[in-house]
């Protein structure tokens, strides 16, 4: 049986987020280090994630808003982790976009 190969910073997943594949750096999604996103993420994690049939690691939350987070942490990579704020939702999605975030925070 081979072995997987050690996680990287700069291993690129596939993250099937609501029915709409992402796909981003391990580093981009932990450049806030001290979020719950990053632990799932970081290559020491053993969190077991819901896969889809594809084996994608999947998320249930609003494909749009997490869009929204990952262009943030995106641009976190490019200039800093406690440079930019982030986007806001206005209007019907503004309340799932915030549980998204005080989970995912």
């Amino acid at each position: 049986m081979a072995s997987n190969p050690p996680m990287s910073l700069s291993d690129v997943l596939t993250i099937n987020v609501g029915g709409q594949l992402f796909t981003t750096t391990r580093a981009t999604l932990c450049v806030k280090q001290d979020t719950v996103l990053a632990a799932m993420f970081n290559v020491e994690s053993k969190w077991q994630h819901p896969r889809d049939k594809d084996g994608n690691i999947f998320l249930d939350f609003d494909p749009e808003l997490f869009g929204k987070l990952l262009n943030y942490l995106r641009d976190c990579t490019r200039k800093g982790p406690d440079v930019l704020w982030l986007p806001i939702v206005r209007g019907e999605k503004a309340e799932s976009y915030n549980m998204m975030l005080d989970y995912l925070g």
